[in-house]
């Protein structure tokens, strides 16, 4: 089993993935990767993305909600 192994199972079982996270973690190498973005439907984070990053999952079919 790979390193998403059972995310991307729950992923794939779920009809909706949303993620939650803040905008410092955008840009940054060496983070832990829970889920591939691929997987991530909807997106929520605070108004610290930029708009480069957030065009970019917009692009990707993610709909982004700031908060």
């Amino acid at each position: 089993m790979g390193p998403f192994a059972i995310s991307c199972v729950m992923a794939n079982a779920a009809k909706k993935v949303v993620a939650v996270l803040d905008s410092s973690k955008f840009g940054r190498n060496g983070f832990n990767l829970v889920l591939p973005i691929d997987k991530i439907h909807t997106l929520i984070t605070d108004d610290g993305i930029n708009d480069k990053d957030r065009v970019d999952l917009e692009q990707r079919g993610i709909e982004v909600i700031i908060v």
